[in-house]
This record gives C-alpha cells, sequence and structure tokens, in this order.
C-alpha cells in the first residue's frame, strides 16, 4: 500500500505498542456473532430440524454453566480450555530463574522472558488477553504454582445464584 496516503495506527495491529487493559482476545464479541456462530452448522436446515439443532447446544451449554458454578476456580470455560491447551504446550519448555521472579523460557531457538510479579511474558499473549500462557506455565510448574491463580479476573465468571434479584 505504499503511496496510497492511508495510515494505520500502530496499535490496531501491532503488538509491542498495543493497549493491554481490554484482557480479550476477540476483535468482534457481539452477541448476535456469537450466536451466529453458535448456530452456524444447523442454521441451514429445516425449520424443526434447527430448532431442535439449536436446543441441544442450549441444554449442553447450560451443563456447562452448572459444572463451572462447582469448579474450584471461576475461570470462564472458554478461557479455562485455553488454559489447558496452554498446559499441554508448556511441556515442551525448559525454564531456567533469571531473579526473583523473572524466568528464561526456552523451547528450541525462541526464548522469552517470563515475569511472573507483573504477569506478563515476551509473548505479550498472557498480557493481551489475561490468560496465563505456555512460557508462564512451564515456570511456574518449577515453583509447584497453579495457574488458575494467575488467570485475570476480567476472565473470570460471575456465579449467578449469589446475583439473582
Amino acid at each position: 500500500m505504499p503511496g496510497s496516503g492511508l495510515k494505520i495506527p500502530k496499535e490496531t495491529w501491532c503488538r509491542s505498542v498495543m493497549d493491554y487493559n481490554c484482557k480479550i482476545d476477540l476483535v468482534v464479541n457481539k452477541l448476535s456473532e456469537v450466536f451466529k456462530k453458535m448456530i452456524l452448522d444447523v442454521r441451514a436446515k429445516p425449520i424443526r430440524t434447527m430448532f431442535e439443532g439449536i436446543r441441544t447446544k442450549m441444554i449442553k451449554r447450560k451443563k456447562t454453566r452448572e459444572k463451572t458454578e462447582t469448579s474450584r476456580w471461576m475461570i470462564t470455560p472458554n478461557y479455562s480450555e485455553k488454559l489447558e491447551e496452554n498446559k499441554k504446550y508448556a511441556k515442551f519448555y525448559e525454564a531456567h530463574r533469571a531473579g526473583p521472579d523473572i524466568w528464561q523460557v526456552s523451547s528450541g531457538e525462541n526464548q522469552y522472558c517470563v515475569n511472573i510479579d507483573t504477569n506478563s511474558c515476551d509473548c505479550r499473549r498472557w498480557d493481551m488477553t489475561g490468560v496465563t500462557c505456555s512460557h508462564a506455565i512451564a515456570a511456574m510448574s518449577k515453583l509447584h504454582m497453579h495457574p488458575e491463580d494467575y488467570v485475570h479476573e476480567h476472565n473470570h465468571h460471575i456465579n449467578t445464584k449469589l446475583h439473582r434479584c
């Protein structure tokens, strides 16, 4: 796009200058778009089959919600899944202490600096999403820490039983 005169701010596409206050990895999070994605596989079916498919999805969602109410940590199901995936990748990293709360995590040619005290990593995933990244999990496993304790509070679900009117 050289010469087009169109300048896109770096804050919208470059991780090194992004604002980390938002703590969400979705660009668009409208409720209608989330619903459309949920019913995508049943949307083109005949009306009765479509409604049965939506009903089944809602039942599964309700079961997931009930399961989260009894869990040890108050992390939403989506971010809980991401955390579990990060735990799987963490097994492939090697962590070495570089300071009191600073760790050097490496895998092959890549190295990352993890600061557990400030909840940050050089990959910037922990900073942006609030979910403990695989590099930080590798460092935490050396200290026998729970990565669930370091997930940002924006990724926690609210217990609906406490907030009913």
